[in-house]
């Protein structure tokens, strides 16, 4: 959870092979998975927010699901 905008867009184009696109969004958890990075490209520039719950934790894939498709729903 220490990497910023410039080391998780690397990480995304070198290692999951994933290119850039208008919507897209890359959203990674610590092992604990109370804590969330959302990277998302649009037309301006690349956001990155952090999410850190304080009880609970986030519902994460299992092992060797790489990819989700969300919808606004």
């Amino acid at each position: 959870m220490r990497r910023g905008i410039d080391a998780l867009t690397q990480y995304i184009t070198d290692n999951l092979h994933q290119p850039w696109q208008q919507g897209a969004a890359f959203v990674f958890c610590n092992k604990s998975h109370s804590r969330l990075k959302v990277l998302r490209w649009d037309r301006h520039g690349v956001w990155l927010c952090l999410r850190r719950l304080h009880q609970g934790h986030f519902i994460w894939p299992k092992q060797g699901d790489i990819a989700w498709v969300l919808s606004p729903a």
